[in-house]
């Protein structure tokens, strides 16, 4: 049997190369983005020894001022004030537990959310941790202040159609290796989300959704620090002001947009 021209070999060698690059291409795609490797998390609020703890209960709904002091009387020491279907909760260095939610904490969509908040809250300096599908506000003007997420599941925050000027404001999301997103915001029109900490995840926020907010409507964000993360700012079909510049490390991807989705 002869050997093959040089030329022949040549030209092999040149396709298995194209092919090995096309196959690496395709390998480093497929199933989406993955977080890049979680070191140690940066410094961050921990709870005191002996801290109080609520495990909420499955179904847990805030929908009324009369849930809203029931809830406080569960974690001691936190305190509530609320009239006309608006109010605050202040947790007091107190810890809200989503172990008995159902769900394996993994990256399931339907599992159990961590509590639905149907009226306008303000839940603030506390903890919050095993939220296999997140805390999610459902009322205009909700939102978080100084609250710290951990042992994160699906999702740690997230708000549904018509939650309009909600505010994320000094919270810290600690994630974890393969941990999907922190912070989904489906409705985001009029949201304010700074000066937070977002740790170890593949997407830090998803800011919009096509089916419910539009390139017109307007967020803000501004002087969030991001650490150990695929994709920072994932924004949908809207437009993110951004007020002051964030900080990222270890952050592949600062600002991905989709479906007309624009920054300013």
């Amino acid at each position: 049997m002869k050997p093959f021209p040089k030329a022949v070999l040549y030209v092999l060698g040149s396709i298995l190369v194209i092919v090995a690059i096309l196959f690496a291409s395709r390998l480093a795609n497929a199933g989406g983005s993955k977080a890049p490797k979680v070191g140690e998390p940066p410094s961050h609020r921990k709870p005191a020894s002996g801290a109080a703890v609520y495990k909420v209960p499955n179904n847990f709904t805030l929908k009324s001022c009369a849930d809203v002091f029931a809830a406080a009387k569960k974690l001691k020491g936190s305190t509530a004030a609320c009239s006309d279907g608006k109010g605050t909760w202040d947790l007091k260095g107190g810890i809200l537990d989503g172990v008995n939610q159902k769900g394996d904490g993994g990256q399931n969509e339907n599992q159990e959310n961590l509590a639905s908040v149907r009226l306008k809250l303000i839940i603030r300096n506390g903890f919050v941790r095993n939220t296999k599908n997140g805390l999610t506000l459902y009322a205009v003007g909700s939102g978080v202040e100084r609250l710290t997420f951990t042992h994160v599941g699906e999702d740690a925050l997230a708000t549904t159609r018509g939650a309009y000027d909600i505010t994320i404001k000094d919270c810290e999301f600690i994630g974890r290796e393969g941990n999907d997103k922190q912070i989904q915001l489906n409705e985001a029109k009029g949201a304010r989300i700074v000066g937070n900490l977002i740790f170890g995840t593949v997407t830090g926020m998803r800011i919009g959704d096509s089916n419910t907010t539009a390139v017109s409507e307007v967020a803000e964000v501004g002087n969030n620090r991001f650490v150990d993360v695929d994709t920072a700012y994932h924004v949908s079909k809207i437009t993110v002001k951004e007020l002051t510049a964030s900080k990222y490390d270890n952050v592949k991807t600062e600002w991905k947009f989709a479906n007309g989705g624009k920054r300013k």
